[in-house]
């Protein structure tokens, strides 16, 4: 368990260290939690709105396979941008909110 929170402490360190100055005023009062810090940061970093994911379906849907790419690569840069759509959407979001945004773009 020492060895569990030395962890701890350690994570929540490192990420008070690696962000920019200004950005440590999210880390108020949770300096001690690197999961919060985490939170605290992709809270104001990563809003879930609509606009964001419009943004990101449309990069979805702009990807095009380049002269000189392998499979692989156009797979990957697919996967990449739809896990980026999945983080963007609330843990309640639903197929008929997912319609309402598709019909929205069009």
């Amino acid at each position: 368990l020492d060895a569990f929170e030395a962890r701890l402490d350690k994570a929540a360190g490192w990420l008070y260290l690696m962000v920019e100055q200004e950005q440590r005023i999210h880390f108020q009062g949770i300096q001690d939690s690197p999961v919060k810090m985490w939170e605290a940061l992709e809270a104001v970093h990563r809003q879930k709105r609509a606009g964001m994911r419009f943004n990101a379906y449309d990069d979805l849907f702009s990807i095009r396979k380049l002269e000189e790419e392998s499979l692989q690569s156009l797979i990957n840069r697919v996967e990449s941008s739809k896990r980026k759509i999945k983080e963007l959407r609330p843990s309640s979001f639903t197929l008929e909110q997912l319609d309402d945004e598709l019909a929205s773009m069009a």
